[in-house]
């Protein structure tokens, strides 16, 4: 494995040097859309787009449809590659549909030459890393690039947060942490049960399939990217050297019949999951995992969590902890904002510290973000009012990023690190917790 990393990262390196060109345009396909997603994606790029996009076996495409800006054309095919090596024009391809599929495709993209942009996760299943090195490989001779997008950067308290671990001089950098108590945790808790204008979002039977959307250390790469993007920002990873697997775990997300029905429509267990009912007539989906790990010697923990829905009506949470050497960070779902507490040690002057604390905040470029001293001795960091997050305004910045590289023909090398190193915790994480 080690010699693998060494010899993707000459692949990669002279593959970049010999693309290093810049791109004009993009003729994009989009393949097997299933969710809105796909309609910010494409706008995001809109600039740099050819004035048809071919979109095959669309689930979810009614927002393409309406756009102004380009011709759209629907294909349904069993031969996806056929089809489009058929039309010869195509150099980008946004890979939607099963996550599990996601690594088929890329290979056979990878090889034609065609750049391959994924939502996360960009390969998932048991034969992930096999799929995502053979991709590298091709993409090396092709000239291909290989991104996925990753709109978490971009947040409000990811910016935040980063800017306070990064300033070393603040800081003092990350503690180090030990398996037991880490330095960074994580966690993000998720419902099956989803609203959207007042109605609740229906879920396909697929969505529980483990087949299909892989397991719950799929899940995970979001957080593991973010890790490393607020503590490593820019900085290339070598996995055999700056990451050591400590210890996994996964287990099933219980839903029972009424609850199944009540997310799908479906009255019974269909038999494509009839192999995940366990002896209490529950559907155990494969759905959340935890992955503890050292980062250059940094103890982390990632974790999501699955159920069928939260209480209270809280929606879907996050838990971030992250414990520098002068004050600890803390992340946490009030009201459906996520709200950044910061507790300097007592070491540390007040006076000096909330001097620093303004400087950097406004270097961030997040206007009128301010904060104040709660009873309990805690900083609270105060965001602009109105300012309630759209998901399509971070996924159009990781797009605008990928647009970027792409007009470069280039990818960076530490995004590839980041890449490869993911999906490699990620594939050795699943094999030492499976039984």
């Amino acid at each position: 494995m080690k010699h693998f990393f060494k010899n993707i990262a000459i692949l990669v390196l002279l593959g970049g040097i010999l693309s290093c060109q810049e791109q004009s345009h993009i003729a994009l396909v989009v393949i097997n859309p299933q969710d809105s997603t796909t309609h910010t994606v494409v706008r995001s790029m809109a600039d740099q787009l050819d004035t048809l996009v071919t979109v095959f076996n669309p689930l979810y495409s009614p927002y393409l449809k309406d756009n102004t800006t380009f011709r759209v054309a629907e294909t349904h095919t069993t031969d996806i590659m056929g089809a489009l090596l058929s039309g010869g024009k195509a150099n980008v391809a946004y890979v939607g549909g099963f996550n599990t599929e996601r690594g088929v495709l890329g290979e056979r993209l990878t090889a034609n030459g065609i750049t391959v942009l994924s939502r996360q996760p960009l390969v998932a299943g048991r034969l992930s890393m096999q799929y995502l090195q053979n991709m590298y490989r091709s993409a090396a001779e092709t000239k291909a690039l290989i991104y996925d997008l990753v709109p978490a950067r971009f947040y409000e308290e990811a910016v935040i947060v980063k800017a306070l671990l990064t300033q070393q001089e603040f800081s003092g950098g990350l503690i180090a942490g030990s398996e037991d108590a880490p330095a960074i945790v994580m966690t993000r808790h998720l419902n099956f049960v989803e609203w959207k204008d007042g109605n609740m979002i229906q879920r396909p039977v697929w969505f529980f399939d483990v087949n299909m959307q892989g397991d719950g250390f799929s899940g995970l790469a979001p957080y593991l990217d973010l890790v490393n993007w607020i503590t490593l920002p820019e900085q290339k990873l070598d996995y055999a050297a700056d990451v050591k697997l400590l210890k996994s775990r996964k287990w099933p997300a219980l839903l029972n019949r009424y609850e199944f029905a009540n997310l799908t429509g479906q009255q019974s267990y269909p038999d494509e999951l009839k192999t995940y009912i366990n002896p209490y007539n529950e559907l155990a989906v494969s759905s959340n995992a935890e992955i503890r790990y050292l980062l250059r010697g940094k103890a982390v923990s990632v974790a999501v969590d699955w159920d069928y829905d939260s209480e209270e009506n809280r929606g879907d949470t996050f838990e971030g902890i992250l414990q520098a050497v002068n004050f600890t960070v803390e992340v946490k779902s009030e009201d459906r904002h996520n709200i950044i507490y910061i507790t300097p040690k007592e070491s540390v002057g007040k006076q000096v510290f909330e001097q620093k604390l303004q400087e950097i905040l406004a270097k961030t470029g997040i206007q009128a973000v301010n904060f104040e001293q709660t009873a309990a001795g805690k900083y609270k960091i105060l965001l602009p009012e109105g300012n309630d997050r759209n998901p399509d305004k971070y996924m159009a910045s990781s797009v605008r990023t990928f647009v970027d590289y792409y007009k470069k023909g280039r990818v960076p090398e530490w995004e590839t690190s980041f890449i490869l190193a993911k999906y490699q915790l990620i594939s050795d994480a699943a094999k030492q917790s499976a039984p």
